[in-house]
């Protein structure tokens, strides 16, 4: 099994960073004969880091879940294994990520929830 991570494209450059991402992962199928797992990193935004020295403000990203069913449509689902690794935001409660993970969970074939030990989910 290999693992491949991923970050979805900031607003605005999606169908380049699809493009780049849909030959990355037909590279990898080729050059392997196991299974591939593509993990989607659910970033909503972060500073840009291209310019060094750079004042660095948030950009935002496409949302992670649209992305990766772009990328499904694309790539397809036969030797790929789709992973969100979904960071729990404070807002969150345990009923609101239930009701995210009903609405995408046909989607994934695994789901990651990470978060800070401190950031207590409240119920």
């Amino acid at each position: 099994m290999y693992y491949h991570p991923l970050t979805p494209p900031f607003l605005g450059d999606t169908s380049t960073t699809l493009d780049h991402h849909e030959k990355e992962i037909e590279q990898i199928l080729q050059r392997t004969s196991s299974s591939l797992t593509v993990i989607i990193y659910d970033i909503v935004a972060e500073p840009s880091r291209i310019h060094p020295g750079a004042i660095l403000t948030p950009r935002e990203r496409e949302e992670a879940t649209a992305y990766c069913r772009q990328l499904q449509q694309v790539v397809g689902r036969d030797r790929v294994r789709w992973c969100l690794f979904h960071a729990i935001r404070p807002e969150d409660t345990l009923a609101s990520l239930e009701r995210w993970y009903v609405q995408h969970y046909p989607l994934l074939d695994m789901l990651v929830l990470t978060g800070n030990h401190w950031n207590h989910i409240m119920e």
